[in-house]
């Protein structure tokens, strides 16, 4: 590393470590939402409690919105995309400058909103990405970013990474990239505490099935419940993640998919629990010459075990309703595989849990956040690309200024994109 660049070991064992473990020290000042006196306040339902839509109904409510929350099965339910245990947390998206500032401003707000929560959800662990390639073009492309934010993006030899982080096989790699200010966030418990914020905000959650039923003049007029009731509000948000498809299905088809992505969770060798516990690894991708997966993983979180999960390159489609969620016994010999390759310390360790999540995905890999073409008065959020939850706080943020119109579409979010894109596939076939 340049003289400019380097990062002593103590400042990155404190970084890895003690922040991981020690609770953030933010201002107790309450976040409350705003113009909730308004005579007329005008009024929304919003349709799914995960990343998208938990945290929109939460900003809607600082616009001085009147909120109804639907969820199906709940916040951070088991089916859920937002589900499971952990989610990265980083700003690191090349040179996207978008998506940076959302990360960037999703950090400031998960730190801000985390006061009023009954328990820590983001760690700083720091994220260590592992390149066999000499050059890393994702990292690279994102470095001017990091320097104009004044955020440190550090590039680190194998010699460095055995010296900080010596439970890590480096002898295949040519470096790695050190981001010391990412981590992530406990997902399932983070959708729960954003909901029951939202309640103690005046927001009104329901646990029901929510459904479009009626339209007339260009405007959605109710949306039908579970229990053959009906809900109005001058305007409808629908987030329901995998569900969207069949929610908006002629609006959608051709442009979502839903994909499945298994997660593993395997048992800490009892010489290893302690020193992990003292001196955390930080979260960890895999980027290899072998082939294109990505693979990540957690080393640990409350116990539950190291985390190892991966976006396959050939996907397979899933029914996120009726699909039985097992993995396969291939994807679990592969997990083992991967994960003793690169910590070797792990070879052998138990499997204690599996779960196969899914991923809703457009064509683009960037997300839906705009007006219904045909509906003025309801949005589509979505396609969050298995990277919406490392936005969330600010994708709600961004979500009530559209809706509240204090903010244009971005078009790269919007339903425009689509258009031009099918536009430029009849030119050119």
């Amino acid at each position: 590393m340049s003289s400019a660049n380097q990062i002593s070991r103590r400042d990155l064992l404190k970084q890895a470590s003690t922040l991981a473990i020690t609770p953030l020290a933010i201002s107790p000042k309450k976040w409350t939402t705003i113009n909730q006196n308004y005579s007329n306040k005008p009024s929304a339902v919003v349709v799914g409690a995960g990343a998208f839509g938990g945290w929109t109904a939460l900003y809607l409510l600082c616009q001085g919105y009147d909120v109804t929350l639907c969820d199906t099965w709940g916040p951070g339910n088991a089916r859920a995309s937002s589900g499971g245990e952990t989610r990265l947390v980083r700003c690191m998206y090349g040179d996207k400058r978008i998506y940076f500032d959302l990360a960037r401003r999703a950090l400031t707000l998960w730190k801000e909103h985390q006061a009023q929560f009954n328990q820590q959800v983001f760690y700083p662990t720091g994220l260590l990405i592992f390149c066999q390639m000499e050059h890393y073009d994702y990292a690279e492309q994102a470095r001017p970013l990091y320097q104009e934010a004044q955020m440190p993006l550090e590039r680190l030899s194998p010699d460095e990474i055995q010296q900080y982080f010596p439970l890590a096989r480096t002898d295949d790699l040519n470096h790695a990239v050190y981001d010391p200010s990412a981590g992530f966030v406990l997902a399932r418990q983070a959708c729960a505490e954003v909901v029951d914020q939202f309640i103690r905000e005046g927001g009104t959650f329901r646990q029901t099935h929510a459904l479009p039923v009626t339209t007339q003049k260009e405007a959605l007029e109710k949306v039908k419940l579970s229990d053959g009731s009906t809900l109005t509000a001058d305007c409808y948000v629908f987030a329901g993640g995998p569900w969207l498809g069949s929610t908006f299905p002629e609006l959608l088809q051709d442009k979502l998919r839903v994909t499945r992505q298994p997660v593993f969770m395997f048992g800490l060798p009892p010489q290893f629990s302690t020193t992990l516990a003292k001196q955390p690894l930080p979260t960890w991708m895999n980027r290899d010459l072998a082939d294109q997966e990505r693979h990540y993983g957690v080393p640990g979180n409350d116990h539950r075990g190291f985390k190892i999960g991966w976006a396959p390159a050939n996907v397979e489609a899933f029914d996120p309703t009726h699909d039985n969620r097992l993995v396969h016994p291939k994807e679990v010999k592969q997990a083992r595989e991967l994960l003793a390759y690169r910590f070797p310390f792990m070879k052998d360790a138990p499997l204690l849990e599996s779960r196969v999540c899914q991923h809703t995905d457009t064509f683009d890999k960037h997300f839906i956040m705009d007006r219904h073409p045909e509906l003025t008065n309801t949005w589509i959020l979505g396609g969050g690309s298995g990277h919406a939850f490392k936005h969330a706080p600010a994708l709600g943020e961004l979500a009530s200024h559209l809706i509240a119109e204090k903010e244009q579409v971005p078009a790269l979010f919007s339903f425009s994109r689509f258009t031009a894109a099918a536009g430029f596939t009849q030119q050119h076939h």
